[in-house]
């Protein structure tokens, strides 16, 4: 396994790391939306998915040690992990896959790896509530009598009488 030098420069979880190339990618997130008797789709934007980050990590010699802490780590379930990218900064989240090529006579790693970035702010803080007031009234409403309703396929649906 011929060394090759590192291009950059990180840090995961307080383990030095060198890296040959890390790769940034992203996907925005959106719900379509076709109707009958219409050209197109209507398109509901829901945000941004996880970034995802492909990494090649190189251990070689006196950093070798540092690679043992490394495999530990990624291979910790359940935890979120820092990440301190070459140019983002900190980022919080998981490694989602990792290959590991290793010779121990030469004491030298190489880990190809993915990390994803963890959510950022906070759901909470929605525009819209889920179940407005005036939905949750019509639930809590009695019920007073119950009539059929035919489609224009002629298919019958049940219908609830409310006050």
């Amino acid at each position: 396994m011929a060394a090759t030098p590192p291009r950059f420069i990180a840090q995961f979880d307080d383990i030095p790391l060198s890296l040959e190339y890390v790769n940034d990618g992203g996907e925005m997130s959106y719900a379509e939306y076709e109707y009958a008797d219409a050209d197109g789709s209507e398109f509901e934007d829901l945000g941004a998915n996880a970034r995802t980050f492909d990494c090649r990590a190189w251990f070689t010699k006196s950093a070798y040690d540092a690679y043992i802490q490394f495999e530990a780590a990624i291979t910790a379930r359940n935890t979120v992990h820092n990440f301190v990218h070459p140019a983002r900064g900190l980022l919080l989240g998981i490694v989602t896959t990792y290959a590991i090529r290793h010779d121990e006579r030469k004491r030298c790693a190489v880990v190809d790896f993915q990390f994803k970035e963890q959510l950022q702010g906070n759901i909470d803080n929605r525009a819209t509530p889920l179940i407005t007031p005036q939905i949750q009234d019509l639930f809590q409403m009695p019920i007073t009598g119950l009539v059929q309703i035919t489609a224009a396929n002629g298919q019958a649906f049940p219908y609830l009488l409310k006050q």
